[in-house]
């Protein structure tokens, strides 16, 4: 049985998670559509440039108004999280 679950974080999409595996974004509006058609050639093109987990969106509707990636292994990089790195850390660039 799929698990669903949607996530009230996120002030300018709508996000649905299924199975705890994949990802899918909506914008809440129109003025965010084009910021998700934005994120996902951005995303596509940071893939081929850094040595780091990134989304890479592997469903997208025709219209880019609705897009679903794999989720990632680890944890989001906050900034309290950051702090906690030591110096090496830090400045690893993979």
């Amino acid at each position: 049985m799929e698990k669903l679950s949607l996530s009230h974080s996120c002030w300018d999409h709508d996000i649905v998670i299924l199975d705890g595996k994949i990802v899918f974004r909506t914008p809440k509006d129109s003025r965010y559509k084009n910021e998700l058609k934005n994120e996902i050639q951005l995303l596509h093109y940071l893939k081929k440039k850094v040595k780091v987990g990134i989304p890479e969106y592997n469903y997208v509707s025709r219209d880019r108004s609705l897009a679903g990636y794999n989720t990632l292994m680890g944890w989001e990089l906050t900034a309290s999280r950051f702090r906690r790195l030591c110096a090496s850390e830090k400045e690893n660039r993979g």
